[in-house]
């Protein structure tokens, strides 16, 4: 009696195993039937989630954008004044509270020379993105498996943003997807050419759309070329292994395209505002003031009833009404802002922590309350911790030089992007949940890259787990 239970109860067991290993061999023989399901799936998750209505002509769509008065205006008048020679100016509020040119030159190059209307503009950017981190998950895992599911948790974050058309997040996503996709074909073909400098290409670019990384590339470059430098002071004789040399490379290619657009500004502006900008001291100042509550999202009008200067502050936004430049402005909100942090360090330390956690989903507890949003973006970054952890374990356990295992790993390397580019945008003022979409891709492939280097340990760690679970359930 007791064997035949038993056999019974392993035919279960294999006839389980069976079917599971029969989906999953489905699915990679017929990835192209889910992945078409999956874009169509994204597609109405855009089409819900654009602010601009449903059925609008090419030009009504863009006579909306042009009088929404919004930042999404700005842009687009921006993206004009760049194909009609006008120049990098703002003309549309004549405040010189412009970003860097990377978002307004997509604009410009889609939309005003090709004629790619606004939502199809929006629509374009935010599928190449899905597309480059699916490609970026199947170059380096090999997996089609792995594909679906990127996509698939890529596309469940974007159910819950409204994308503003034209805005910047868009063109955000779309970068930090182009560079995954260089990072992946980068390490896959072992730092050979032309890669090196395709993704030092991409990093530029993604650096011309939002510059959060400008500073820590900087820092970077000189490390590296420390190291070479270095090398090839003592170990003359001996070669440079592909991945410092792979980086020297790369660094050096985005040092090269930020320098000649450096050098451009300058020459046609006398500035960076191509780079830098001209507004970054603005969102800085509003999210570290004493007359603002350190704790709560950005809102303009909550802010003017807050501080009698912050309302002073934002009419220097108008050069023809001040007399004042944008440097200018900006030292004397610099000011401002250093000041307070001298001041008030535990004070401007809380404010920086919070908003740190609504781009880190680190809430204790969070993960069974709030928004749906929350709960996934939570469990996601709970995942991605706990990925961190394997991959340093495992590396200790089945790499023969463990710091360099650890040094060499994508997976770590786009985790470790992810929480930097967290912790500088926590410097500035948070807008809400449209602000965190910069880092979906960072997580999604930093959760992908770690599985995939994980996965032996995750079998056995997941197998030790079955076994305990049936122990006790026996008992």
């Amino acid at each position: 009696m007791g064997r035949k239970k038993q056999t019974i109860d392993a035919g279960s067991s294999l006839d389980i195993h069976n079917f599971s290993r029969q989906l999953l061999h489905l699915i990679d023989q017929n990835h192209y039937v889910f992945i078409i399901f999956l874009i169509i799936f994204l597609f109405s998750s855009f089409h819900i989630s654009l602010d601009m209505k449903p059925g609008l002509s090419a030009q009504a769509q863009i006579e909306y954008v042009k009088s929404h008065g919004g930042d999404d205006s700005l842009y687009y008048a921006l993206a004009e004044n760049i194909v009609n020679g006008t120049g990098y100016f703002d003309t549309y509020r004549h405040a010189e509270i412009m970003p860097s040119v990377g978002h307004p030159l997509l604009l410009a190059i889609l939309c005003v020379v090709l004629g790619l209307p606004p939502t199809t503009f929006t629509w374009f950017l935010l599928l190449s993105s899905v597309v480059l981190l699916a490609l970026a998950a199947r170059i380096y895992t090999r997996s089609n498996i792995c594909v679906v599911c990127t996509m698939l948790l890529y596309g469940s974050f974007f159910r819950y943003i409204q994308w503003f058309t034209v805005n910047a997040e868009c063109s955000v996503a779309f970068g930090g997807s182009l560079l995954i996709f260089a990072l992946a074909c980068l390490y896959k073909s072992d730092f050979r050419a032309p890669w090196p400098v395709i993704a030092g290409a991409a990093l530029a670019m993604h650096i011309l759309i939002r510059p959060l990384y400008l500073f820590p590339t900087h820092i970077c470059s000189l490390i590296v070329l420390a190291v070479v430098l270095y090398h090839y002071i003592r170990k003359r004789n001996v070669p440079l292994n592909n991945f410092i040399k792979g980086w020297f490379i790369a660094l050096a290619a985005t040092q090269g395209i930020l320098l000649s657009v450096y050098c451009y500004s300058h020459l046609a502006y006398n500035d960076s505002r191509l780079i830098t900008g001209t507004y970054g001291a603005w969102p800085l100042y509003t999210a570290n003031s004493i007359h603002i509550p350190p704790e709560g999202r950005y809102l303009t009008k909550r802010h003017y009833q807050h501080s009698k200067e912050f309302t002073e502050l934002h009419k220097l936004v108008g050069q023809k009404d001040s007399g004042m430049s944008w440097q200018e402005r900006h030292k004397l909100l610099m000011r401002k802002v250093t000041s307070y942090w001298k001041s008030h360090p535990k004070r401007a330390l809380r404010g920086w922590w919070w908003r740190f956690r609504q781009f880190t989903a680190i809430h204790p507890g969070l993960a069974f309350l709030g928004h749906p949003f929350r709960r996934m973006h939570t469990l996601s970054v709970s995942a991605l911790l706990m990925l961190i952890l394997i991959r340093v374990i495992s590396a200790c356990i089945y790499a023969k030089q463990k710091i360099w295992s650890i040094i060499k790993s994508p997976g770590l390397l786009v985790a470790g992007l992810f929480f930097l580019y967290s912790a500088i945008h926590a410097l500035f003022v948070y807008a809400g949940f449209r602000h965190v979409t910069p880092t979906f891709t960072l997580l999604v492939a930093a959760i992908t890259f770690l599985l995939f280097e994980t996965r032996k340990l995750c079998i056995k760690i997941a197998l030790s787990i079955t076994r305990l679970t049936k122990k006790l359930c026996l008992e």
